[in-house]
């Protein structure tokens, strides 16, 4: 007999937290939830995502409408989370899982630990820290402090997440500790720049990502989710700003120097140096995000070829901005080859891909300077909206194109591609009968 509507608006409820407090786009999200509901049998469900809660109602034909509320208990960028969720609902679509089999998955997918031991992804926070620093022009006292601060930020973060801390004190913390980074690598060498090993530090905690997933919200016609993830992206770096001005107000307490400005750019390095510090951010963000091996260094790839193109973007005079525009268009036309064939979305390849592109530095940099340098400050702030619109716009373009045309070749049909463009992929049949 078909199942209970209550189970499976459970099912896509939780299925949708997952993916939303993966990072997940929220027109994906409500498309995803609108698939195991139509696959079920429940053609009449309507979707809804707001910043922190899901809304799901059935109004099916001759049955009592139902209702089902999942609120969104926290957010992290646990890709390796978001491939296993969109894995089981293509299995789900597929005819591969009955509902009560996919809610069991659902469950083990909400207990697991991850799938590298604590150790690992601490290493590969501090190697994406270090290999940061080294795109920034850092030598190897830099990178060792980035190394070591920023498993020290992941500990805390592992530590004080769980026990409730708000992410803005947490990103406060994140600021204090780059400082007290950039004043012990000061006593081993008073000519360091400190303002490099501050960045170094927090690379990981700025605020990027989340800026282009809220400009991507906000090109689909998502406003409110967007409003809400730009106010978290603020928030989130005006809490590095102000951990960073109370640990510099505390150094010159205690008779140390530091002159963290926000005077701070990519270094003009040797190309394949480049190259290889951005494929390593690749990798140690992929693994800190508990992607699988085989899609972390596919990521690689895909983000050393990205960066590539924004280098040479940048050498052709076509400026930073629209470099990062050209490279993101290149990335997201890319993308969905690894996707289909590691079956896994390709919005965490070309997440990863464009992390180096990201406008984090900006917005840090902006907010830094805005009080002494108001003009100044909103110029970089403006400067880094820009570049978020681009990287998203870029991508999303890139994945159109290279899915309509494989569509028409008859090789794509696949459920890992962006959402909007589902009009040329199969959709689920509805009315499939599903044991209890």
């Amino acid at each position: 007999m078909p199942a209970h509507p209550h189970t499976v608006l459970d099912l896509a409820a939780r299925v949708g937290a997952l993916l939303l407090g993966s990072a997940a786009a929220a027109s994906e999200v409500v498309d995803t939830m609108r698939d195991i509901a139509r696959t079920a049998g429940l053609s009449e469900v309507t979707a809804d995502v707001t910043y922190s809660e899901i809304v799901l109602a059935d109004r099916s034909p001759g049955a009592a409408p139902t209702t089902r509320i999942e609120n969104i208990r926290g957010r992290s960028f646990n890709y390796g989370r978001y491939i296993d969720v969109t894995r089981l609902v293509d299995r789900f679509v597929r005819g591969d899982l009955d509902v009560d089999q996919a809610l069991d998955e659902v469950g083990q997918i909400e207990r697991g630990a991850g799938r590298y031991p604590w150790w690992m992804t601490r290493l590969a926070a501090g190697v994406a820290g270090a290999s940061a620093a080294l795109i920034f022009g850092g030598g190897w006292l830099v990178m060792a402090f980035a190394f070591v601060a920023n498993m020290v930020v992941d500990w805390a973060f592992a530590r004080l997440g769980p026990r409730g801390w708000p992410v803005f004190f947490l990103q406060l913390l994140t600021g204090a500790i780059a400082v007290a980074a950039a004043a012990a690598a000061a006593l081993v060498d008073p000519g360091v720049d400190s303002s490099l090993v501050v960045v170094s530090v927090i690379i990981l905690m700025l605020a990027g990502q989340t800026s282009t997933g809220a400009v991507l919200d906000a090109v689909m016609g998502w406003n409110l989710t967007a409003v809400g993830r730009i106010f978290e992206a603020v928030m989130n770096t005006v809490g590095l700003v102000v951990g960073i001005k109370a640990g510099m107000l505390v150094a010159d307490r205690i008779g140390i120097d530091l002159q963290i400005t926000a005077n701070v750019a990519p270094e003009a390095l040797p190309l394949a140096v480049l190259l290889g510090a951005a494929a390593l951010i690749a990798f140690g963000f992929g693994a800190f995000a508990q992607m699988s091996p085989l899609v972390v260094l596919a990521a690689s790839g895909l983000t050393t070829l990205g960066y590539l193109a924004f280098n040479t973007g940048v050498d052709a005079d076509l400026g930073t901005l629209w470099a990062s525009g050209t490279a993101a268009l290149i990335v997201g036309a890319l993308a969905p080859l690894p996707a289909r064939w590691l079956q896994a979305p390709s919005a965490v390849f070309a997440g990863i891909a464009i992390i180096p592109m990201l406008p984090g530095v900006l917005l840090y940099r902006g907010l830094l300077l805005t009080p002494d340098d108001f003009v100044g400050g909103v110029a970089l702030l403006v400067e880094a909206l820009a570049t978020a619109v681009l990287l998203a716009s870029g991508v999303a373009l890139g994945e159109y194109l290279t899915s309509v045309t494989w569509r028409r070749l008859r090789r794509f049909e696949s459920r890992f591609v962006p959402v909007f463009l589902k009009p040329f992929t199969r959709r689920p049949k509805t009315g499939r009968r599903l044991a209890r």
